[in-house]
């Protein structure tokens, strides 16, 4: 289960096309965070990047649907959940630092029973993510008394119902 509560963000629409998470065949993803500038050129820039087919699913403009059809553009290319997710943050990230914007991207994609987390951030401090490796559970906010662990900037996760491996080089930790 992927779930998201929304705050309101200046300059985004409000109603249900702007609710996440939003789910693309059998992925559902979730961005917590906000892109600086949006609004501007690098709004522009990346709308520009999301592919032909998926334009249709752009029923709502804001930077976490954007970052979603970007990721979900990955997966129609064949790319993994993992790689769609870590390559989307990464030319994100670029582009961000290239236009000199800021931005706090977390990450959390789902699919088929596999969940995939990433936090980065250019400029501020990203919004935590935490993992529960006993009951392979994610959460914003650490929830009870389990042995949670804060994903660090740039950490991607990836869990399954029996496993839980964190890291660039996906070491299992359960």
């Amino acid at each position: 289960m992927l779930a998201a509560v929304r705050s309101a963000t200046p300059r985004v629409g409000y109603g249900i096309d702007h609710v996440q998470p939003f789910v693309f065949g059998s992925t559902a993803i979730a961005h917590n965070g906000w892109i600086g500038g949006w609004g501007g050129p690098i709004t522009t820039e990346l709308l520009g990047r999301i592919g032909p087919d998926l334009i249709p699913d752009l029923r709502a403009l804001n930077d976490s649907r954007v970052l979603a059809l970007l990721i979900a553009g990955r997966r129609v290319d064949g790319r993994t959940l993992a790689e769609a997710v870590s390559q989307t943050i990464d030319d994100v990230t670029d582009l961000v630092v290239d236009l000199d914007e800021s931005a706090s991207l977390t990450v959390v994609a789902a699919e088929r029973g596999h969940i995939v987390a990433r936090r980065a951030a250019v400029g501020v401090a990203s919004n935590g993510i935490w993992v529960d490796p006993v009951s392979c559970r994610l959460a914003s906010e650490p929830l009870d008394g389990a042995d949670w662990i804060e994903l660090s900037d740039g950490d991607l996760a990836e869990i399954d119902p029996d496993r839980v491996s964190i890291g660039g080089d996906h070491a299992n930790v359960r």
